[in-house]
């Protein structure tokens, strides 16, 4: 797997004090004083989820790319691959790819 920049998972969510952290550094907080909107629990707790599942969904996107890539090659060498086939899996690959393109540049 390429060398990550970001901070090693695990993450997790602490309620308690509105923020994503780690053991030893906090990745992200709510501050529930900014902004004009209400302050809305259910969507920040929604929200510091999907952020505390972020180094875990990276992983799983790297690791499926390769997977694929390398079905890929075997089905290729194989000659079996229809038209129909690939019209459905381009468009997921290119969304793989590019979900990771935008978490690693």
């Amino acid at each position: 797997m390429r060398d990550l920049k970001s901070t090693p998972g695990p993450w997790k969510v602490n309620p308690l004090y509105s923020k994503v952290e780690t053991d030893s550094l906090i990745i992200c907080t709510n501050d529930v004083n900014a902004g004009n909107e209400e302050f809305d629990y259910e969507t920040w707790k929604a929200n510091a989820k999907l952020i505390a599942a972020a180094p875990d969904l990276l992983k799983a996107c790297i690791n499926a790319l390769a997977c694929i890539d390398h079905i890929g090659d075997i089905l290729n060498e194989m000659d079996v691959v229809e038209p129909e086939t690939e019209e459905f899996t381009t468009p997921l690959i290119e969304s793989i790819r590019e979900a990771i393109k935008r978490a690693t540049e």
